[in-house]
């Protein structure tokens, strides 16, 4: 599957998880990905433009640029660590 942008397209659910203890080390933090209880994935948060922060201070500049801000409680999806996977109705 080609990339996609970030309009909701790829993603239609997101699993969230108890907050992390070790924070200044997320672009090591592993994910491994199954698929009908197999293996298809595995990353780190390097795959996410090095680090996961890098998406957020993106997102942080550009909607300063708007006069807007990310407030207390939002969550902030910083992209798919592992390629995607074609899934089927059923």
């Amino acid at each position: 599957l080609e990339d996609n942008t970030a309009d909701g397209s790829s993603a239609a659910q997101v699993v969230v998880g108890p907050a992390l203890k070790r924070r200044d080390r997320l672009d090591e933090v592993g994910v491994v990905l199954f698929h009908n209880g197999a293996e298809s994935g595995s990353a780190t948060g390097r795959a996410a433009s090095g680090h996961p922060a890098a998406g957020v201070v993106w997102l942080v500049e550009q909607l300063a640029l708007q006069g807007r801000r990310i407030e207390a409680g939002h969550i902030v999806i910083t992209g798919g660590l592992t390629r995607a996977v074609p899934l089927a109705m059923g």
